[in-house]
């Protein structure tokens, strides 16, 4: 650290994979969620900060490590990845797409087969979902979910103006299971006639106002940011009759608000799988989740989760939400009961 205030050397950045030196030092450090696809864009930062601030003859980077398996970080290829992450050094490094951009979307584009539900409570945020939204490039009908009848027209007028749906639905809603329960009532009713759903909301964090916005904008962008991101979640989908759900990897400044699940949590999640898996014995070991309920969907991984009815399981607005936490948490133990894979997400990094 004192040398590098002196700044009279080339000062080399690293770029580095998984990594975990617990098996060795006491004061562990630990990387995980490692991906092909997260060093490639890792690595593109890394070739534009080259290029812009190095002489040519200075434009290394130093990656950590080929074969360091003791700490788990290793470039080699392997069982899990195969070529994936030296595949993915190459392209960075050449400047090539990580994935081929031909999208299989013909059969979507020609039927209306998404929908997409959004609960708008806060209708200071209409206009950016909207135009988030807007950018699917497939046919969709959107359902729209809120809190007061006033809204409802508010709504209706704008989309009428602005929305690129086939077809709009708003809907009022009493104020009561924050976006789950008018997202499962008002698509419990139409979800047969889909192949794939999106669902996202008007969030706001009411304990930290600024994170919740840089949240929200990190979901929106990952889920709906430009065309080509919705082109490869959707072609995903299509590609791989087994992927039931994709959402975005947990935003880094509420990881540790996620990465734990409370007792009374564990409690509700239990009384769900009573409910839907009957029999399934609930572990305590750390699962992923869709944390900030938004997500896309294929609808015969989630199915079960509309034909009950929850609406006397979940409080009023004013009262416990640990139930709608717990549902949250449970998306992708229904997807796995109906033997679908799911994927997580990271395309949109500014």
């Amino acid at each position: 650290m004192n040398e590098s205030k002196i700044k009279n050397f080339v000062e080399y950045k690293g770029s580095m994979l998984e990594y975990d030196n617990s098996a060795i030092n006491q004061n562990k450090v630990i990387f995980g969620e490692y991906s092909p696809e997260l060093f490639y864009k890792l690595n593109k930062l890394l070739v534009k900060d080259l290029k812009e601030n190095y002489e040519v003859s200075n434009r290394f980077i130093f990656i950590n490590a080929w074969n360091n398996y003791y700490e788990g970080t290793y470039l080699e290829p392997d069982n899990k990845f195969g070529y994936g992450s030296i595949n993915a050094l190459s392209k960075a490094l050449f400047n090539l797409p990580f994935r081929n951009s031909n999208y299989n979307l013909s059969n979507l584009m020609n039927n209306c087969l998404l929908a997409v539900q959004a609960h708008i409570f806060y209708i200071d945020l209409l206009n950016e979902i909207i135009n988030k939204i807007n950018n699917i490039p497939v046919k969709f009908d959107l359902y729209i979910s809120t809190n007061t009848r006033k809204k409802v027209e508010l709504i209706k007028t704008y989309t009428n103006k602005y929305s690129k749906a086939n077809n709009v639905y708003v809907k009022f809603f009493e104020n009561k299971g924050r976006d789950i329960l008018p997202f499962l009532i008002q698509m419990g009713e139409v979800i047969h006639k889909y192949k794939y759903l999106c669902h996202l909301h008007s969030k706001k964090t009411w304990y930290s106002p600024k994170l919740g916005k840089n949240w929200r904008i990190y979901l929106f962008n990952n889920l709906l940011g430009t065309s080509e991101i919705i082109s490869q979640i959707l072609s995903d989908f299509e590609n791989y009759d087994k992927l039931g759900f994709i959402f975005p990897q947990n935003y880094y400044e509420n990881l540790k608000y996620t990465m734990f699940v409370n007792p009374k949590d564990k409690e509700k999640m239990k009384y769900l799988f009573s409910k839907f898996i009957p029999g399934y014995t609930f572990s305590d070991k750390f699962f992923d989740f869709p944390a900030g309920d938004m997500f896309w969907a294929r609808i015969k991984a989630i199915y079960q989760i509309f034909q009950i009815d929850l609406r006397h399981d979940i409080p009023n607005e004013k009262g416990p939400k640990n139930i709608l936490y717990a549902i949250e948490r449970f998306w992708l133990f229904i997807v796995k009961n109906n033997g679908y894979s799911y994927k997580k997400y990271y395309n949109y990094y500014k």
